[in-house]
């Protein structure tokens, strides 16, 4: 699909044409499914809101598996106010999936004020564009002026990658294996990414795994400390239509290197995030994710609802859409 803030760039995957239906307006709200970042990343290139779920809140009855430990169901909407719609609607336990949890804590309204995070070096570091870290930079100490309690957090060792590839490569082969083996066709650049799954062992996968649980323990003691953490969202906004490559301040990187390098860790860690586009210039403009703990989907729910009230997040939908001239 081509982006509706620019024709010739890509509007980000895997969730493109559910992204790319909101952002032109087309429908108020969409469903993407979320194992890397699918869901907020084309939120994030169309300047659009999208939220991924802790893992098991939705049902994955009915979606074809990539990695089914790390998929998600969830909406893509232009305000908060539908996405909650969309979530809650969609929510609850199936007893046709396995993964969905049954017995998930009962949702809890969120205190104010709260207290943010901003980890380090995770944010900063990476395949990052200048103007986004500085306009996320602007909105951090911008919520200073809204009751929020921003603050940095050290965790060394809570870096994006690690093990995601043998960890999301070893169900994907599962998935993938006997077709592929039958001759269905692929595109070029997925079947390469198989084959390489393909080659996933067992003993990658039990390092993959020991590396998730390293993970989420530092997760936990995040948020220990925090309500929340803010990254954001993708690290570059512009990604050309056919262009293997994007521009970032260390020079130019792979495009799902630099997309991926803010959401794919949510998903090893489980826990739940909002992906909403800055009230700043920028077509689209940058977009911050918010990350929860655990079942705590609520929490960011309210939080999104304030910063919309309070005019520091809104969706960007064109005024003059190149597609109706």
């Amino acid at each position: 699909p081509l982006n509706p803030a620019a024709p010739d760039r890509c509007p980000g995957g895997s969730g493109s044409g559910s992204a790319a239906a909101v952002a032109a307006g087309f429908v108020r709200m969409a469903v993407g499914t979320d194992t890397g970042g699918s869901v907020r990343v084309p939120a994030a290139m169309t300047g659009v809101m999208g939220l991924k779920v802790t893992h098991g809140r939705i049902p994955l009855t009915g979606v074809v598996p990539l990695a089914a430990s790390l998929d998600t169901v969830g909406p893509i909407a232009t305000t908060v106010q539908d996405l909650d719609l969309a979530y809650r609607a969609m929510r609850g336990p199936d007893p046709a999936d396995p993964w969905s949890v049954h017995a998930a804590p009962m949702p809890r309204a969120a205190h104010v004020p709260l207290r943010i995070g901003v980890p380090r070096p995770w944010v900063g570091s990476g395949p990052v564009d200048r103007w986004v870290l500085a306009e996320f930079a602007a909105f951090t100490d911008e919520l200073g002026h809204h009751r929020f309690d921003v603050v940095d957090v050290d965790l060394p060792n809570l870096v994006p990658w690690g093990r995601i590839a043998e960890l999301s490569g070893a169900q994907a082969a599962r998935v993938h294996r006997e077709w592929m083996s039958k001759g269905k066709p692929y595109g070029d650049e997925v079947a390469a990414r198989l084959r390489t799954a393909l080659e996933v062992s067992v003993d990658d996968l039990v390092d993959a795994l020991a590396w998730q649980a390293g993970m989420q323990d530092l997760a936990r003691q995040a948020f220990a400390e925090v309500d929340l953490l803010a990254t954001p969202t993708v690290g570059v906004l512009r990604k050309d239509i056919g262009v293997d490559e994007v521009a970032t301040q260390e020079g130019p990187a792979n495009y799902r290197h630099a997309l991926s390098w803010f959401t794919a860790l949510v998903n090893s860690l489980g826990v739940p995030a909002l992906s909403v586009p800055l009230a700043t210039k920028g077509d689209p403009p940058p977009s911050v994710q918010l990350i929860a703990p655990w079942w705590a989907e609520e929490t960011l729910v309210a939080v999104g609802r304030r910063l919309e009230r309070e005019g520091l997040v809104h969706d960007r939908l064109p005024t003059d859409p190149w597609w109706w001239t």
